[in-house]
Parts: C-alpha cells; sequence; structure tokens
C-alpha cells in the first residue's frame, strides 16, 4: 500500500443517519463513549489497526472488489474506517461508503485518517448496523470486521446487510469464533462480562463459537456460509482452547 505523499485536507463531515431518539441501552453508551476525542487517531492506527490494515489489504480487499474495479463498496460499523481508505486508495473509481453508529468517532477519527492517507472516501454516515438507512441493493462488496459479536441482534444486521447488497455482490465479515471446549469458553464468557463492566456498558462483547455462527446463518443459506480463517496450524484444533477467527461470507448470486 501507497500512501499519497502530500494529502490535501478538505473539510469533511459525516452525515447523521441514526435517529438518536431510538437507541437504548448500549447503542446510547457507545455513541457516547466517543465525545471526547481521547487516543489520537495515529496511535489507534500505529498500536491497534496497523496489522489489520495490512491484512485487509492483501487478504480481503482481492476478494471483495475482484473484477469490481467501480463497485459501490461499504463498510459497516467500520470505527476507523481504514477499510474504506485502503480500497478508495487502491479503486479511486470506486464509490466508497464508510459508516459506524459513532458520528463522533467518525468525525474525529475515521475523516482524519482518511486524510492522511489521501484518500478521503466519498461518504461518511452514521449509520445503526442493526437497520441500515440506505435503499435496496444499493452496494456491491460490503465489508465488516468484529462488529456482529458486539450487537444485540447480529442476525438483524445480516437481514440488513442482505437487503441492500446488489445482485452479484459479496460481504465478508471478520469475527470472532469462541473456544468451543466449555472450560475455556466459559473463562472467556466471565473475561467479557468483566471487560463490559470496566467499559460501562460502551461495547458489549459476547462469546460466540463457530457452531454458533453457523446456525445464525442457517436462515440465510445457501446465500452465505462460515468459513474458518486460514492459519498455521488446524483451527478447529487451535479453537478448543483459544479464540480463532472465521469468516461469514455472502454471495447474492440469485438475484433476491
Amino acid at each position: 500500500m501507497t500512501l499519497a505523499a502530500a494529502p490535501v485536507f478538505r473539510p469533511l463531515w459525516a452525515r447523521d443517519l441514526v435517529p438518536r431518539k431510538c437507541l437504548v441501552g448500549e447503542k446510547v453508551a457507545e455513541d457516547r463513549v466517543h465525545d471526547e476525542v481521547g487516543e489520537s487517531t495515529w496511535r489507534r492506527v500505529i498500536f491497534g489497526k496497523s496489522e489489520r490494515m495490512w491484512t485487509f489489504e492483501h487478504r480481503d480487499m482481492p476478494r471483495l472488489m475482484a473484477h469490481r474495479p467501480t463497485a459501490r463498496f461499504r463498510v459497516v460499523g467500520g470505527g476507523l474506517c481504514y477499510a474504506s481508505a485502503v480500497v478508495k486508495l487502491a479503486y479511486p473509481e470506486a464509490t466508497v461508503t464508510a459508516t459506524d453508529l459513532s458520528l463522533n468517532y467518525l468525525n474525529n477519527h475515521a475523516i482524519r485518517l482518511g486524510v492522511f492517507m489521501g484518500s478521503p472516501v466519498d461518504v461518511y454516515a452514521a449509520a445503526d448496523a442493526e437497520d441500515l438507512p440506505f435503499p435496496d441493493e444499493s452496494f456491491d462488496a460490503i465489508f465488516s470486521q468484529m462488529l456482529l459479536y458486539r450487537l444485540a441482534d447480529p442476525f438483524a444486521a445480516l437481514r440488513s446487510i442482505r437487503r441492500v447488497l446488489a445482485p452479484g455482490g459479496i460481504y465478508l465479515g471478520i469475527e470472532r469464533a469462541s473456544p468451543w471446549c466449555w472450560p475455556w469458553l466459559d473463562r472467556e464468557r466471565r473475561e467479557m462480562t468483566a471487560r463490559n463492566r470496566s467499559r460501562r456498558g460502551e461495547t458489549m462483547e459476547r462469546p460466540w463459537t463457530r457452531a454458533q455462527w453457523a446456525g445464525l446463518v442457517r436462515p440465510l443459506r445457501p446465500a452465505i456460509r462460515v468459513e474458518w480463517i486460514p492459519g498455521r496450524f488446524p483451527r478447529h484444533a487451535v479453537n478448543v482452547a483459544r479464540a480463532a477467527h472465521v469468516a461469514l461470507v455472502m454471495e447474492r448470486t440469485d438475484g433476491r
């Protein structure tokens, strides 16, 4: 990935497409937690996202954008929305939309990252992943990462993604698969509960095993499937006691 040598700043503001009065529970907390700028954008990228950016560019983006240089690309629950900026840099003819629930996070960090990389995207918009405010069949490629396991209703998000995915389009969601063996699964559940309490409800992590992901997507088959993310060792064996990663792949080939 090659960054632009001298990105030019353009005043950009995210569009707010979330009915704030309708937010309840953890969604309110997650929205408010970003009222302050907090840690700098650069620290978030260097110490938290640099490896994920490399992985997205070399593993996920080719799959999403293959034969789609002018695709309508969208990131759901993107946070920093690094994937959107990387796609716009590599495919400047694509129409790229970056979304996250938090309007503040988009304005304070996602837009800054896009400008720094010299590839601010076409649209930044605050949107609820469980009820996407976009027309039917409006995107050719959709990406999310570590999103669904934090949602109260991930199936609603998948249905919403399927609705806005155009025929011939693809959705790729990278998610966490918790250990499937009980002692380690129970330990992870307790650790997540403790983290949720310490964060005062700003993010609600939930343990999801691969079997549970497979059960979640079953009503949407054959349009969607669950795949292991390859690694050095067999994923099912590693996943006995350690979390692994899976890919939720949705392809609209049936035109419905």
